[in-house]
């Protein structure tokens, strides 16, 4: 949040979760306004990936991008997790118009609004895969571990470097890659 703003969270059993964003300066005394907790709709859902629209188990769900990517990144529950079918079902959510996100470790992030009616599609693009091979100045192959580091979220998926040269990385959520490889034998590689 930017200096001088808050979010308030607002909840109570059986009402609806209501967020407020209030702007002030430090040490200054705000009043607000009521805030009246109703009665929460429950908000229904799937979580699938690709263009097949494959169940998704396993995402976690959040009324906030940064309660399902937090979720995602510590293996903590915030919101509600999708079933084996890929369901989720999100019960006190503010009646008002409202997105959820879905964050999983190896599709990354998804979001939807959510409708007046009906249930919400959250869809993951589909993963992809990066493949290559280490060769060295004469075209031999090297052994060794490469890193792919994802440049939006900075986690890394290590993998080890096969006699023949080649690695492959499978199910990589879309996004852009940075590559490094470590020779075998170097220094402080596990």
């Amino acid at each position: 949040r930017s200096e001088g703003e808050a979010e308030l969270v607002f909840n109570a059993p059986g009402k609806a979760t209501v967020r407020r964003k209030y702007k002030g300066k430090p040490g200054q005394t705000l009043t607000l306004p009521d805030v009246v907790l109703g009665p929460g709709r429950v908000v229904k859902g799937r979580v699938v990936v690709g263009p097949a629209a494959t169940p998704v188990a396993g995402a976690a769900v959040s009324p906030t991008q940064e309660g399902a990517e937090y979720a995602s990144m510590s293996g903590e529950e915030v919101g509600v997790v999708s079933g084996a079918d890929g369901t989720f079902t999100l019960a006190n959510q503010d009646s008002g118009t409202i997105e959820v996100f879905a964050s999983h470790k190896d599709y990354g992030l998804a979001q939807a609004r959510v409708p007046e009616t009906g249930e919400v599609l959250l869809t993951f693009e589909q993963p992809g895969a990066l493949e290559g091979r280490c060769l060295d100045a004469r075209s031999q192959p090297l052994v060794g571990r490469v890193a792919a580091t994802s440049t939006r979220s900075g986690l890394m998926s290590p993998e080890d470097v096969k006699p023949d040269g080649t690695f492959a990385f499978k199910s990589l959520p879309p996004g852009s890659y940075q590559v490094r490889f470590t020779p075998e034998g170097t220094p402080g590689r596990s």
